[in-house]
This record gives structure tokens, sequence and C-alpha cells, in this order.
């Protein structure tokens, strides 16, 4: 009789803990839908009802769970609200200067003064000739899948020695639309780390760098901004989008991210093990908060030093509830301005002749790290190096100097040196799992074959 009970007693234990991680991640839905919407509609500008068709209905995990959210938003209120089964509800306001949060009962921040910019008016769009290969480029990339499904690119732009030479955009976007990164963001971290580098704030290399593991007895005390940006920290925080792993509950069931992935424990030495983490990359953002200040004096910083000298007018950061960038995820952008951003890594940190980055950082960003199986750099995707991803990407259409920033639904940044040829490519791509890669690697094989004729 004892047995029988402990038996049924731990079955109990089982079941209540396997439902404590269902009910964790049914409660990612209605907030992954409800941020999404905020963001699409709030921030860019866009129609609600078409970014939720193409985006949570598309999206692995989330397909079948939608048939059961319903969602709605305020426009006097700014906020987005999902529901899903009448049951488990999510709220995300759109908090002028921090981008859209979620709301989980503590206070919403007050709107920060963002820097003030002039209204840029709709500039013509450089359409290469019809017919011209260029233009056969953009017809590809923009055509549906062979199968019929849609490709949902929502913008290329390509530029050429600092000039646009091509672009095209989905029937409502614009040049002046505002695109979601996603984990594009994450070069986004690379270039303001790169800052204060550049300023000598900050060593990449030394350890004790992160306040929250800086005690001398902290075994993740040795993990350095480096192993953060190359995704090497030997942290317990891989990410798989799963709703059950914890990049997802960071992103929709925390307030202070940063707070919540500082207690990940260590499961194998910095530089030994690489996983794809989110997670890491708010560490970093939460050193950014603490060398340069919350959401306005990180906004101001950017503006100053990054976005204004590149010519990037209208950039969208987000920020959580505590006022730490999520720059993992959150930022938007024209299509023309993640086009500048990438030519600071072609001109290697450098804008109109005057250094922002530290020399050599572009290279730093690209270089393989050894244990990537698929071809990372820091903070960026890479095509150099003899990793699996590299070569299979070289096959598609990737020069081997290439490397690129990547985001959910094919948000790309293709940078390469070679060819003094950047490329930006923004869609809702839900070709699962790698966002119809290939077909970025024929636009940029077709790309790189039209302008050497030209």
């Amino acid at each position: 009789m004892i047995r029988r009970l402990a038996i049924a007693g731990a079955c109990v234990v089982l079941t209540a803990a396997a439902w404590f991680r269902v009910d964790l991640a049914l409660r990612v839905v209605p907030g992954y839908v409800a941020s999404e919407i905020c963001l699409e509609h709030f921030v860019s500008g866009r129609d609600a009802a078409l970014a939720f068709e193409q985006i949570p209905r598309r999206t692995p995990g989330m397909r079948l769970l939608t048939r059961a959210v319903s969602w709605r938003v305020d426009d006097d209120k700014r906020e987005a609200r999902a529901t899903l089964a009448g049951l488990l509800s999510a709220r995300v306001v759109d908090v002028t200067g921090y981008g859209c949060i979620l709301d989980h009962g503590a206070p919403m921040p007050a709107p920060i003064v963002l820097p003030s910019s002039p209204a840029r008016a709709e500039q013509p769009i450089v359409a290469p000739p019809p017919g011209s290969p260029l233009a056969l480029a953009l017809d590809h990339v923009f055509a549906p899948f062979a199968d019929g499904r849609p490709r949902d690119t929502q913008a290329v732009v390509i530029m050429q020695s600092g000039r646009i030479a091509a672009e095209r955009y989905a029937e409502d976007a614009t040049t002046n639309t505002l695109l979601a990164g996603f984990s594009l963001t994450k070069s986004l971290t690379n270039a303001l780390i790169g800052l204060l580098v550049r300023d000598g704030v900050i060593d990449v290399t030394a350890p004790g760098e992160i306040a929250a593991w800086r005690a001398p007895d902290d075994p993740r005390r040795e993990i350095t901004i480096e192993n953060l940006l190359r995704m090497e920290s030997g942290l317990d925080f891989d990410e798989t989008n799963s709703g059950f792993d914890a990049n997802t509950h960071m992103l929709y069931l925390e307030d202070d991210m940063a707070a919540y992935s500082a207690e990940a424990k260590a499961i194998a030495r910095p530089g030994t093990r690489w996983a794809y983490s989110s997670s890491g990359i708010v560490m970093l953002d939460r050193v950014l908060r603490d060398k340069i200040g919350g959401p306005d004096e990180l906004v101001r910083f950017a503006h100053e030093r990054l976005f204004g000298p590149a010519g990037m007018s209208n950039v969208i950061l987000g920020f959580d509830a505590t006022g730490t960038f999520v720059g993992g995820t959150y930022s938007a952008m024209t299509a023309r301005d993640w086009a500048r951003f990438g030519q600071v890594f072609l001109d290697d940190g450098t804008i109109d002749g005057k250094r922002i980055l530290p020399q050599g950082w572009a290279d730093f960003s690209a270089a393989p790290t050894a244990a990537a199986r698929l071809g990372y750099g820091a903070g960026f995707w890479t095509n150099r190096g003899d990793s699996f991803g590299a070569k299979a990407r070289v096959d598609f259409g990737f020069p081997t100097d290439s490397y690129f920033g990547s985001g959910s639904m094919g948000q790309r940044l293709v940078v390469i040196p070679s060819e003094g040829i950047v490329i930006a490519r923004l869609g809702r791509t839900a070709d699962w799992p790698d966002f119809d890669i290939v077909g970025t690697g024929r636009l940029v094989r077709e790309v790189v074959a039209a302008l050497k004729k030209t």
C-alpha cells in the first residue's frame, strides 16, 4: 500500500510539473500574438489583421494554437490584447520610447523623449530597368515558392559602393515603413558594444565584465563579453522557440529579462559549447544599461554615435518593463536604414572616413566561432571558415568572405566586402527552420553577378 501511495504521489507531482511547463508554454501564445500585433500596428503603422495572418498564423508551433486566439487593438490606449481559448490573455502597450511592452501587472514606465529628427518625405524608389538582371533577381525573391506558398518578401534594398543600386517593396510597404528586425537586432547590440570598446569602456576578452556574475566564487565570472557575442557562454539557456525554453519565457513572461537570464546555470566551460541564445544578448544589453544608462540615455547615445552619423533617421529600439534594451529581438527601422547599418560594417566601422567602431571590428564580427558548427561569428552569422553552415551557404550563393545578420521569418542583412555590396532583405517568410536561406543565397548570387556587369 505504501509503495502504491508513493507511486501515486510521484505521478501527481510529475503531472503537476508537466502541466506547469505546459501552462507556461500556453501563456507565451497570447503574449507573442499581442506583441507582434502591437509592433506591426503601432510602431510600423501596418494593417493588424494582415500582420496576424502573416506572422502568428504562420509561425511554426503557433499555427494550430492561433485558431483559438482572439485579438483586438485599441488605438486610443495604444494597446493590443490577445486571448487564448478565452482563458489566457495578454496586454501589450506601445509606450513612447520603449516600443511595445507586455503588461504583467507592474506599472508601465513613463514615456521618454526621443531625439528629434526631420520628417523624411517619401522617396522615389530606385527601381532597376524591367528585364534587367537586377530586376530579375528581385522578381525571384518576391515570387511565391515553387509549390505556390507565398514568400512574403516585404522589402529588398541593394547597395553598392555606398549607393542604392536597386530596391523593391511589398504592396503595403514603402521606403518609410519601419520593418521589424527580430533577431537581426542582435547585430545592433554588437555595434553598440563596439562603440563602448572603441571608447575604452569595456574589454570584450576580460572576465568579470558581467556584474551579476562578478563574485570571485561564481564560475560564470569567467564568461566574457566575447563569449556572449559568440553564443559560447556555456550557460543553460539554449533557444528553441518551443514555448518551453527559457528564452521564450524571458521574452513573454518576464518584466526584468536580464535578471531572469542572469539565473542561468553553467553547464560547460566558456568557449567549448555553442548554443543560439537571445538570453545571452540580453545580458550584454544589461551591460549597455550599466555603462550608458536607461532608455533615454541609450537611445540618445545610439542616435548620436551610430544612427545619426550613418543616416539612419528613424530607428525604434524595444525595451523591457525595467528599461533594458531587448537587443536580441526588438528593433525596427526602414529597409534603407537596415542597409545603411550594413554599410557601416562594410566600411569596417567608419562613416564618411570617421571611425566609430574599433579598427578590425567587422572582421572580428565575421570571424568564425570555433564551436559553432552552423557558422556563427560575433553577433552575425558568417560564411567564412569551414563550418557545415558556411559551406552550405556558399553552395547556395553566398561569397566566402560574406557575413550576415539574421532574424526570424527571413530578415537578412548581408555584407559582402569583396564586392562592396550590402543587401537588406526583410520578410514575413514562414519557411521554417531556415526561413528561405536558399532564396536569400540565390538573391545574393544573382545580385553579385548583375552588378559585376555594370
